[in-house]
């Protein structure tokens, strides 16, 4: 009998946090899941690692890249493909979680859902706790402060069309035969699951546990983290492509005032690389640089 959930678990260059991915995984008390390891050509030890836990019974496949594939995107449809559960977890190997998501989120279950996720906590390097993600907030301080279900579509309209308010895969759990169907962005490296879950949600409904059940960690080579000047620019082309998917869907640009967050980022990007900025998310930004926000995505 297959799975009733896959777990993904792909890999590079995280050997410093695989065990407490790995033990975090093995610690869950739902136990009706499969294990697929994947790794895109680490050039640290954790080849070591994942070759020891590949031998365990729940690990129904290994796989090793030769050559790096470019994107994580790549790497979670290359997992896709393997799984065999009804539903699939992306547990990115930088991350944690409470022993009780799996069993959480498969509460929230019901035929139309097909994305569950939980609120998370974001960790540091060493794994200390750094306070709740907020990330979402920006839309709406109280959505987030309890349990809610809705339409995807009107997820995705009032909420996912503005901003990634799912901002970590590993507090997800998607249905599968449903993310199948999706093209997936193989050529993102920074916003392919916002583009997912954005497409995802057309097919069904959201539901969403306020428990902080997922450890976001955050480090220096995450991808939120700043990168180089032409990294950066990909990264706004990204966010540029999702806005287009979103707003081809919604029809009209709606409510421009809730794109400021990228004009915030740039800022704080360009001047400091994330130091302090005169600007903060939430305040309204002056109204020469809504001008030129507006000339940079006249395109869209």
């Amino acid at each position: 009998m297959d799975p009733k959930i896959s777990i993904i678990l792909p890999n590079y260059n995280h050997a410093s946090y695989l065990v407490a991915r790995w033990e975090s995984i093995l610690a869950q008390t739902f136990t009706d899941y499969e294990i697929i390891l994947l790794d895109d050509a680490s050039t640290d030890n954790s080849y070591e690692l994942l070759e020891a836990f590949s031998k365990h019974p729940k690990v129904s496949h290994y796989v090793v890249n030769e050559l790096n594939s470019g994107s994580p995107f790549k790497q979670w449809r290359k997992g896709l493909e393997l799984a065999k559960g009804e539903f699939v977890w992306i547990a990115e190997s930088d991350d944690s979680a409470h022993p009780e998501l799996l069993a959480e989120l498969t509460k929230l279950i019901e035929p139309q859902t097909v994305l569950a996720y939980s609120a998370s906590e974001v960790i540091d390097q060493e794994g200390q706790n750094m306070g709740r993600n907020r990330w979402a907030d920006g839309l709406d301080p109280l959505r987030w402060q309890g349990d809610y279900k809705n339409k995807g579509v009107d997820e995705v309209r009032s909420y996912l069309a503005f901003r990634n308010t799912i901002p970590n895969a590993s507090a997800v759990i998607v249905r599968r035969e449903e993310l199948l169907k999706l093209d997936f962005p193989t050529d993102f490296n920074f916003c392919g699951d916002w583009m997912l879950w954005s497409e995802l949600l057309r097919y069904g409904n959201i539901a969403y546990t306020s428990k902080s059940l997922n450890y976001f960690r955050k480090h220096q080579a995450s991808t939120r983290s700043a990168k180089s000047l032409s990294e950066e620019k990909r990264r706004v082309s990204e966010y540029k492509a999702v806005m287009r998917r979103n707003l081809s869907f919604l029809g009209r640009l709606l409510q421009i005032a809730k794109y400021d967050w990228i004009l915030v980022e740039m800022h704080n990007k360009r001047y400091g690389m994330g130091k302090r900025s005169v600007f903060k998310v939430g305040l309204p930004f002056p109204l020469v640089l809504r001008y030129l926000y507006l000339r940079v995505y006249k395109r869209i």
